[in-house]
C-alpha cells in the first residue's frame, strides 16, 4: 500500500518474521523504515498506569492499533488515536486478535490526520497522551520532538495529566537522543524515564511528564 499524505510519500506493508510475529512497516521517500511490532506496542500501556484514574486518553500515532484497542476495552476509558497514514489505519485490522465488542469499538475513535496539527487545533483535554516512537529522520517527524510540540501537548492535558513520549533507542544516536530529552525536560522539568522492550534488539525509552504548570504558546 502506498500513501501520499501531507507531503509524505510512504509505502506501508504488513510483514511476518520467521517466528510468525507480525509487524507494520512503513518506508518513506527518505528510505527510512519504521516497524511497529505486534508484541512491542503493549509496552505503551504502561503509560496509562501512570495516571490514577484516566478517563480520556489520546494516542499520537496508531501503529498496529493493539494498544489503543486494548485501552478501549476499559469501560471507564474513552480513547482517541490520531494517525497520519490511512494505509496504517487499514493495516491495523491485521493485528486484531478478535473482533472488539460493540461497546469497546464505540470507545475507540481513530482520527485520520496529522498528530502535530491535531494537538494544536483540538480543544479536547486528556488525562493521558501517548506519543508513538516516530523515527525523527522520517519526513515531518522531527517536528514531533520539538519544544513547541511538547508545549502544545501540555495544553491538551488536564491538570495532573500525563504525557509519555516513546523513543526508539535502537534507531537514535546519542546526540539526537540528548536533543530530544533536553526539549522534553524544558516543558516537563519533573519528568522521568522508563525502559521497555519485548526484544533486546529494539529497546524503547518512555519519557514521561505531568501537567503541573501553565505553558504559554
Amino acid at each position: 500500500m502506498v500513501s501520499y499524505e501531507e507531503g509524505v510519500l510512504a509505502a506501508v506493508s504488513v510483514v511476518e518474521d520467521a517466528d510468525g510475529v507480525l509487524a507494520c512497516a512503513s518506508t518513506t521517500e527518505s528510505g527510512r523504515q519504521q516497524r511497529d511490532a505486534q508484541g512491542g506496542r503493549p509496552a505503551s500501556m504502561a503509560s496509562l498506569l501512570l495516571h490514577p484514574a484516566p478517563r480520556h486518553a489520546l494516542f499520537l500515532g496508531l501503529g498496529t492499533g493493539v494498544t489503543a484497542g486494548a485501552a478501549a476495552e476499559d469501560p471507564t476509558l474513552d480513547v482517541d488515536a490520531v494517525e497520519l497514514l490511512p494505509e496504517v489505519i487499514s493495516a491495523s485490522s491485521h493485528f486484531s486478535r478478535e473482533p472488539q465488542a460493540g461497546a469497546a469499538r464505540s470507545r475507540l475513535h481513530v482520527l485520520p490526520g496529522d498528530a502535530r496539527r491535531y494537538v494544536r487545533a483540538s480543544d479536547r483535554h486528556y488525562d493521558v497522551i501517548v506519543s508513538d516512537n516516530f523515527h525523527p529522520a522520517r519526513s515531518g517527524s522531527g517536528a514531533l520532538y520539538t519544544v513547541e510540540h511538547f508545549e502544545a501537548v501540555h495544553l491538551r492535558l488536564d491538570p495532573g495529566g500525563v504525557f509519555c513520549q516513546w523513543l526508539p533507542l535502537h534507531q537514535l544516536d546519542l546526540e539526537t537522543l540528548r536533543s530530544i530529552v533536553r526539549s522534553f525536560v524544558m516543558v516537563y522539568p519533573k519528568s522521568w524515564a522508563m525502559l521497555a522492550s519485548s526484544s533486546l534488539e529494539t529497546p524503547v525509552l518512555g519519557s514521561s511528564g505531568v501537567a503541573m504548570r501553565t505553558v504559554s504558546m
